[in-house]
């Protein structure tokens, strides 16, 4: 009962993904990964270049080899927390979410911990949940209706 193997993504899904954060002019986007940096890592950090925003990438303990070992990291703060509701995220306009690393999915912690951290801008957020081999997450964030 071992974790699915990843799925190689388009490049046209990497761009939308920049595209849809740099269009949307997001000053504050995080990714909550289950691993190291994904390719929505980079794609986040294209984006807060046009923006002048920034990207807070949330790891696991075991994500932490790859905070160092990458060349993002004068773009992008990595977080390394065992239960991703541990960092604390305000005013996030752009979230992209790794289902494996949500919390029923095995991800740490319980319930909907991840989501009640998460205070999004005044101005509303785009969600993206990735990894749907898990079953998809269902997302409640403070500020969306």
């Amino acid at each position: 009962m071992g974790q699915p193997p990843p799925k190689a993504m388009e490049p046209e899904c990497m761009e939308l993904i920049s595209a849809l954060a740099a269009g949307n002019k997001a000053k504050m986007m995080v990714e909550i990964a289950s691993g190291g940096p994904t390719p929505f890592t980079v794609a986040l950090a294209v984006a807060a270049k046009q923006t002048g925003g920034r990207v807070v990438c949330v790891l696991p303990p075991s994500g932490r080899p790859a905070i160092h070992d990458n060349r993002l990291s004068g773009v992008v703060d990595f977080v390394a927390a065992g239960n991703p509701s541990e960092a604390i995220m305000r005013g996030v306009d752009f979230l992209v979410v790794d289902s494996a690393a949500a919390p029923e999915n095995g991800g740490g912690g319980g319930g909907g911990e991840v989501w009640e951290k998460v205070e999004v801008s005044p101005k509303g957020c785009v969600v993206v949940a990735t990894n749907g081999a898990y079953g998809g997450v269902e997302v409640e964030v403070q500020g969306c209706e």
